[in-house]
């Protein structure tokens, strides 16, 4: 249970005001919020369908996992979309992707039982949701063609470009996990694009500045006239 009104919860996390504001007392009496470490999973694929997720604060990756082991991104989840809910309202009995913080999180957890319970009798809801599934499936379908055609040095460009100006904190295993490709080979790309001053190396750590930054977007991902 959330010891937090529905108006004092919206006042301190605004990202879910559109979603939470209509929620009866009976659904909301049943959440729970959560605090999430960066890195930390939600869920993971096979695990059983008991909950679905509301992000209150931060950004989520949900990924799928291909035949060798190797996690792949599908898709960034940012503030007030919700996280599970394909899976509940197909009634699978397990998850078919898992999920996890990019950067440190908030989350309502409602039960299965009670989201099925709310989208029934809501139907803004049930819109909402839907809107929610097409615009991941879009983005979704948008990054399965990304890392299947895209070579290691196009998936972590992006990547960074996302990420934006300054030090990246993400490791070189946090990087390789989310371009589905090993360390090594990332290591590859970051010496190639270290080599061409798309990023710079500080303490160990990725650092790009903003003529960087433009550097990587005016290059359209065409890396093949550069030093390698």
């Amino acid at each position: 249970m959330i010891n937090m009104s529905k108006i004092d919860f919206i006042d301190k996390y605004p990202a879910v005001t559109e979603i939470i504001s209509n929620m009866s007392n009976e659904i909301w009496g049943k959440c729970i919020l959560e605090e999430k470490k960066a890195g930390e999973y939600f869920f993971k694929i096979g695990d059983p369908v008991e909950f679905v997720c509301i992000l209150c604060q931060g950004t989520a990756i949900i990924s799928n996992e291909n035949l060798s082991g190797t996690q792949t991104r599908v898709v960034f989840v940012g503030e007030g979309y919700t996280i599970g809910e394909m899976e509940s309202l197909a009634k699978e009995g397990t998850l078919v992707y898992s999920a996890k913080s990019y950067t440190n999180c908030s989350i309502i957890k409602i039960p299965v039982n009670h989201f099925l319970q709310w989208v029934k009798s809501d139907n803004n809801i049930a819109y909402m949701m839907a809107v929610f599934l097409a615009k991941k499936l879009i983005v979704a379908s948008n990054e399965a063609s990304t890392y299947t055609h895209y070579e290691s040095i196009v998936r972590l460009a992006s990547l960074l470009i996302a990420e934006g100006t300054g030090i990246i904190n993400k490791n070189r295993q946090e990087l390789a996990e989310i371009c589905g490709v090993s360390v090594r080979t990332i290591n590859r790309c970051i010496n190639r694009l270290k080599n061409n001053n798309f990023i710079s190396i500080y303490k160990g750590k990725i650092k790009i500045s903003k003529e960087q930054q433009e550097k990587l977007i005016e290059s359209q991902y065409n890396f093949y006239n550069f030093e390698k």
